[in-house]
C-alpha cells in the first residue's frame, strides 16, 4: 500500500511535538543524609542532593583544629554486609586454626584473638580512608562521588599503636620510632616468626615490612596504626591445607582496617 507524502509528514509534526513532553519528565534528585562526629563544633546532620563529590561533603562540617585526618572514617551502611561476611569467614578460620594449634599457650592465645575480632563491631568504613581536605581537593580519584547516607568520623590524635601477636597489646606512639623500634620493643609471642610484620595504617592502608638488626628500612607508622605478627607457617600445614596463611592475613588485615579509632 502506497503511503501519501502527505500522511508521512502529519506523522512526524506529530511525533516532533510530542518529544518536549516525553524527555522533559526528569526523575526527582536523591537526597542523602550526611552526618559528622568527633572534632567539629557540634554533631551536625545535613541533607544533601546526591550525587555530590566528596570535597563539597567535607567543606560542610566545622572541622575543629583537634581533626586527626589521618585517622579519620567515612562510613556507609552500603559497606557492612560484606564486612560481616569477611568477620564470620576470619572468625571460622580462628576456630580451626585453634582446633590444628598443638600447645595449650598457642590455643589460649588464638582463643583471645578470636574474642577480639568478635567484640570489633562491623563499621561500614571505607578504605583506605583518605579524607585529607588538601589531597581530596588536588586529586581527583580521590574526590569520590557520595551517593548514599554517611557517617563521617574525625577523631582525635591517638596517643598509641596496637600489636597482634606481641607481649604487649598496646604501645605509646613516638614519632621517631620505626616500625622496627617498636618490633624490638615488643616482645613476640611464641609460635610467632621474626623478620618481617604487617602494618595497617590508621587510614586503612595495608603495607607489609622487613624487621630486625639486619635491615635498613625506615618504615613508618602513623598514630592509631596496627603492627602484626604473622604465626609460623607450621601452624597452617597442620590444618591440612584448608587456611593459607597469606589468605588468613590478607583477611585479617583488611579487617583491622575497617575499626575506627575510638574518641
Amino acid at each position: 500500500m502506497r503511503v501519501s507524502s502527505r500522511f508521512i509528514g502529519r506523522w512526524i509534526v506529530s511525533l516532533l511535538l510530542s518529544l518536549p513532553f516525553s524527555v522533559g519528565v526528569c526523575a526527582p534528585p536523591q537526597t542523602v543524609q550526611i552526618v559528622f562526629k568527633g572534632c567539629v563544633n557540634e554533631p551536625s546532620t545535613y541533607a544533601v542532593q546526591s550525587p555530590v563529590r566528596l570535597s563539597a561533603v567535607l567543606e560542610l562540617a566545622a572541622v575543629q583544629d583537634c581533626a586527626y585526618w589521618h585517622g579519620a572514617s567515612w562510613l556507609k551502611a552500603g559497606n557492612q554486609p560484606e564486612q560481616l561476611k569477611l568477620k564470620t569467614a576470619l572468625l571460622e578460620e580462628v576456630n580451626l586454626l585453634i582446633e590444628a594449634a598443638e600447645s595449650e599457650t598457642l590455643q589460649r592465645h588464638l582463643r583471645i584473638l578470636h574474642d577480639q575480632i568478635e567484640a570489633m563491631p562491623v563499621t561500614g568504613r571505607t578504605v583506605p580512608s583518605d579524607l585529607d581536605m588538601f589531597r581530596v581537593e588536588t586529586r581527583p580519584l580521590k574526590n569520590r562521588l557520595v551517593v548514599e547516607d554517611s557517617v563521617f568520623w574525625l577523631p582525635k590524635r591517638p596517643t598509641q599503636l596496637y600489636f597482634l601477636g606481641f607481649e604487649q597489646g598496646a604501645m605509646d606512639y613516638f614519632s621517631t620510632q620505626t616500625v622496627s623500634d617498636y618490633w624490638e620493643k615488643n616482645a613476640l609471642k611464641p609460635d610467632y616468626e621474626k623478620g618481617w610484620v604487617y602494618v595497617v595504617q590508621a587510614n586503612g592502608k595495608i603495607e607489609k615490612h622487613k624487621v630486625g638488626y639486619w635491615t635498613h628500612e625506615q618504615a613508618y607508622v602513623a598514630p592509631g596504626g596496627w603492627i602484626v605478627a604473622p604465626l609460623k607457617e607450621s601452624l597452617f600445614d597442620a590444618t591440612d591445607d584448608r587456611i593459607s596463611r597469606d589468605g588468613f592475613y590478607r583477611q585479617l588485615t583488611q579487617w583491622l582496617a575497617t575499626q575506627v579509632i575510638q574518641p
